[in-house]
């Protein structure tokens, strides 16, 4: 996860890992932390995620019927990411209105 990223999830109040050096990236003035992809589900309600095409991830809030062989078009704030974990972060600040 990018800088730019982790600071927007922290300045939305997304909780910070006090003690834990190894998930804080930037510099020492404005620490942020890369939170992990279950901490990232765990704070959104009802997620979604998929591989999409061109190595992209969706990720959605689903609030609809799920079947083994489809998935309905029940799913809200549908965003995009490079990486599973940057898909989710995305969904969480489009979630609480930071993007």
């Amino acid at each position: 996860m990018n800088y730019k990223l982790a600071l927007a999830l922290k300045e939305a109040g997304f909780p910070q890992h006090e003690n834990d050096y190894d998930a804080h990236i930037g510099d020492c003035n404005d620490d942020a932390c890369s939170p992990t992809l279950s901490e990232l589900i765990k704070a959104c309600e009802n997620p979604i995620l998929f591989k999409g095409d061109n190595n992209e991830w969706i990720a959605g809030q689903f609030y609809g019927c799920w079947d083994t062989w489809y998935i309905d078009d029940s799913l809200e704030n549908v965003v995009k990411g490079q990486t599973p974990e940057e898909a989710v972060a995305i969904l969480y600040l489009k979630i609480n209105s930071k993007l």
